[in-house]
Parts: C-alpha cells; structure tokens; sequence
C-alpha cells in the first residue's frame, strides 16, 4: 500500500440531501491513524464541538513509517496466521509509543 489515494468525505443533510460538509485528503493507506485523526479533526471542527487534544496531535504529525517496523509487523501476522505462540525477540528499534 505504498500508493497514494484521494480521499473524500461528504455529510448529507438527511431532508434535503444537500452536501453540508466535505474534506478531501491524498494519502497512503498506510497512514490510517492520520486519516481518520485528520477527518475526526475536521468534522468536529465543522460541527463547532471540542476536540480533544489526541486526535489533534495524531492529525498534524504524520509519522515517518520505516521498511523494518512494516516488515516486523507483516512477519508479526503471518506467525500469528500460521498458529505460533511464542513470543520472539524484538526486531524493531527506536520506535515510538503510540
């Protein structure tokens, strides 16, 4: 998922089916936690309600992701598909907490 995508959103008026609110954003899909961050952010901006300070941190940084922590959690996965258990050491560094 290395591609970028046009995302967009619209909010319908139920009675009259007129657009009220729209937001578009290109991103990669890989970037989920931004994108749903950065449309929660702008929808409760339209709709004049507080926005808590988690979704504003997550929709203005956009965290680098590295080849090792995606090939670490693919790997992750595919053990847990296959049946393993156990736990092995860690192979990725550096990251941070989300």
């Amino acid at each position: 998922m290395g591609d970028t995508l046009l995302f967009s959103l619209k909010m319908l008026d139920v009675e009259t089916f007129q657009v009220v609110w729209n937001d578009q954003l290109i991103e990669s899909p890989s970037k989920y936690s931004y994108i749903g961050a950065y449309f929660a952010r702008s929808l409760l901006s339209y709709l004049k309600v507080p926005v808590a300070e988690v979704p504003q941190v997550v929709a203005k940084q956009k965290p680098a992701e590295t080849a090792a922590a995606v090939v670490a959690l693919s790997e992750g996965i595919a053990a847990l598909d296959a049946g393993k258990k156990r736990r092995g050491p860690c192979k990725v560094t550096g990251g941070t907490k989300t």
